[in-house]
């Protein structure tokens, strides 16, 4: 068997080990790339698996809140409408009174002129008695103011 004309130490020898050396640290280097990349990238992953989450829980309390909402919305159309309700209620209520006041103030003013007829009656029947027990006493009967004689009741 022949040796190699290079021998096991011949400088192409070197330098292709040290071209493989070369080539092995930066596979190594790559492959550390490589898996900080990897690792950043799991990184992000999980961050943007929790921005999702995030998201549609946003999105749930958004579509709650919403719900939510429309509810307040026809609760205080509701309400208006009794308020609007009441107002013409109260509103009608407001002319009966109106109407009840000015009743009771035409009442008040005819049981004013009853109570001057009244008074005036009994004016008329304090003269009359005198003028009646003057014409008992003469045997006469007895006359109004006007002079027109009165019929005897009792």
């Amino acid at each position: 068997m022949e040796e190699d004309s290079a021998g096991p130490h011949s400088p192409y020898d070197a330098h292709h080990e040290e071209k493989a050396a070369r080539h092995a640290r930066q596979a190594a280097h790559r492959e550390i790339e490589a898996a900080l990349a990897a690792s950043h990238a799991a990184d992000h992953q999980r961050r943007a698996e929790w921005a999702l989450a995030q998201t549609k829980a946003h999105e749930e309390e958004t579509l709650l809140l919403l719900e939510q909402t429309q509810r307040n919305e026809q609760e205080t159309h509701q309400v208006r409408q009794e308020a609007v309700q009441l107002l013409v209620q109260t509103q009608a209520h407001e002319e009966e009174a109106q109407q009840l006041l000015a009743q009771t103030q035409a009442h008040e003013h005819e049981a004013q002129r009853l109570l001057e007829l009244t008074q005036a009656h009994e004016q008329e029947a304090a003269r009359v008695v005198p003028n009646e027990i003057q014409s008992d006493e003469q045997g006469a009967m007895p006359q109004r103011p006007s002079g027109q004689p009165m019929r005897r009741v009792w």
